[in-house]
């Protein structure tokens, strides 16, 4: 009898610590999978915080371009928001990526004085004074620093992108794949920002390419509204295809108001009043180019005129994945009318139209009384900043931050680094209004 229950006890014992184990095995799966998961977690945390440091010194060292450029106080005080905004922005993902192994302090301070000394040079400039070669030289030495740490934060975001490095378990650090030395992100980190050590003590697709000023779509204002079935029609003749092969895609309503159709892959909204395309679109795969970005942008300038948009100029374009896409502005009379733009994408390889963006041309195209020129490209000309050389100028009307528009000289400037400019002054009074810094890349050309 007590032989029999040992042997059930055993039994027991044996399926308890079996169960036991199994559960302990469990739990260990569970704990190791979550930590996985948030060792994953803070690897994406950690990097998107890197990412976003370095466009925010991208947009720090643009802010202190344009700070170089301008030469009121009044465009230098909106030059000086941008820098603050970036600088703030810029804390805040430096905050995520600092711990008690990088020592941030020579960014913070950086961050900090780059501000501090741009609101004292609006300052000086409200008073009515200039700024001195010594101040300029300043704001260039910053700029160096700037574009400097911003260069290292890409290097080492393409790193991890690479694989060269990885985020360890802890937070904020990273270190090497593979190799016989660590190499931590803590030291990464440090070596880059050493740079700002030495900083000196001291006591921002074409401009407005992404403007829509109004709510009211004025381009399709007192226009005869359409039904669906010309919708349909003008549709299928824009895309070249049946109209039996069109798929309706509903209707939208709101400011522009449109007939939305699809075929395949490819997108079109035409709207309500008038019967204009609003855009087009096509996902397609471009191959190897075939023709110049010169001749796209040729293309699509006839192409927009097939469709009934005329006195439309080319301003800039660039290039992406095998399409140009160029952006056009209403001209008149020599005036070059910003908010009312139109991108047209052309594929390099079949040189065929492939998109079209005509919203802010829809939303904004009216006539305007403009204003009597009462100062001259060669009076505003004569306020630009020494930093710069004047190459050409012409008339624009442009959109401001309250939703108006003003008439401006459009100043295009370089600089002795070879680094172009817009200078924007009212034709009223001569003043600046916005400064616009032109990007040169493989792509075409762009302005921030």
């Amino acid at each position: 009898m007590n032989v029999n229950f040992s042997r059930r006890g055993a039994i027991r014992a044996v399926s308890l610590l079996c169960a036991v184990f199994l559960a302990l095995s469990a739990l260990t799966v569970v704990h190791v999978r979550r930590a996985h998961a948030l060792e994953r977690q803070a690897q994406t945390a950690s990097q998107h915080a890197l990412r976003e440091l370095g466009e925010h010194l991208d947009n720090i060292a643009t802010a202190l371009q344009k700070a170089r450029f301008v030469s009121s106080g009044a465009m230098l005080s909106r030059v000086e928001r941008e820098l603050s905004r970036s600088a703030a922005c810029a804390k805040v993902s430096l905050s995520a990526l600092t711990n008690a192994d990088t020592d941030g302090t020579n960014v913070y301070k950086f961050l900090s004085q780059v501000g501090d000394f741009t609101n004292a040079l609006q300052k000086t400039l409200e008073r009515g004074g200039k700024l001195t070669a010594k101040q300029r030289a300043s704001l260039q030495e910053l700029l160096a620093y700037a574009q400097s740490f911003s260069d290292g934060l890409h290097a080492l975001d393409a790193e991890t992108d690479d694989g060269a490095l990885r985020y360890s378990p802890r937070p904020a650090t990273l270190s090497l794949a593979a190799g016989d030395a660590p190499a931590v992100f803590d030291d990464s980190f440090n070596s880059t920002a050493e740079a700002l050590s030495d900083a000196p003590t001291l006591l921002y697709d074409g401009p407005f390419s992404d403007t829509v000023l109004n709510r009211k779509a004025l381009g399709v204002a007192g226009k005869d509204e359409i039904d669906a079935q010309t919708a349909r029609e003008r549709a299928a003749k824009w895309l070249g295809c049946k109209q039996t092969a069109l798929q309706t895609e509903g209707d939208t309503d709101g400011a522009l108001a449109l007939y939305c159709f699809s075929k395949g892959g490819k997108r079109i909204g035409v709207t309500k009043r008038g019967g204009l395309p609003a855009y087009v679109t096509n996902p397609a795969f471009s191959g190897e180019a075939q023709i110049s970005a010169e001749t796209a942008v040729k293309i699509a300038g006839k192409y927009l005129a097939e469709l009934g948009y005329a006195d439309m100029q080319p301003s800039y374009y660039s290039t992406y994945d095998g399409v140009c896409t160029a952006v056009f502005h209403f001209e008149k009379d020599g005036v070059v009318w910003y908010a009312d733009l139109i991108k047209v994408g052309v594929a390099l390889d079949t040189a065929q139209p492939v998109s079209l963006d005509a919203r802010g041309f829809l939303m904004n195209h009216t006539p305007r009384k403009l204003p009597a020129v009462k100062a001259s490209a060669e009076q505003a000309a004569a306020s630009l900043s020494p930093e710069l050389r004047l190459l050409g100028t012409k008339t624009a009307l442009i959109p401001l931050d309250d939703g108006t528009e003003q008439l401006c000289h459009e100043l295009r400037c370089r600089d002795k680094n070879g680094q172009e400019a817009l200078i924007y002054a009212s034709v009223t009074n001569g003043q600046e209004t916005d400064v616009q810094i032109l990007l040169y890349a493989d792509g075409g050309v762009l302005a921030k």
